[in-house]
């Protein structure tokens, strides 16, 4: 009889001993995710000089535009590209992460271009 009482004592240890079947606290609901931040575009640059579609003179044309900005303090790039059509087939100078709004750019004499 000892020995069933033993048995007996031993199974309501194991059967009580929090074996690891009880589900972990995780702790304060952090709430829904709320996905990406929002970033609007920055402002829109528009071209100072040289003015579309006017004869240039001098090969050596200096490019100015207004700065952009940016509501959530981003830094902002510009890229300038010249062409010698209008639908830009074919690049001639590329000139891309420019910080300032402005850029000198030498071209060739006699030769119409197209910038954006």
């Amino acid at each position: 009889m000892k020995k069933y009482i033993y048995i007996f004592i031993g199974l309501i240890v194991l059967s009580c001993s929090g074996g690891g079947d009880d589900p972990v606290d995780p702790g304060p609901d952090p709430g829904p995710d709320p996905g990406p931040s929002t970033n609007t575009a920055p402002t829109v640059p528009t071209l100072g000089t040289p003015t579309n579609g006017q004869l240039c003179i001098d090969n050596n044309l200096s490019f100015t535009w207004n700065a952009s900005t940016d509501a959530e303090g981003d830094a902002i790039k510009y890229t300038i590209e010249v062409s010698r059509n209008d639908t830009f087939t074919q690049i001639t100078h590329s000139f891309n992460n420019l910080e300032a709004p402005t850029r000198t750019i030498l071209l060739e004499r006699g030769i119409i271009y197209y910038w954006r």
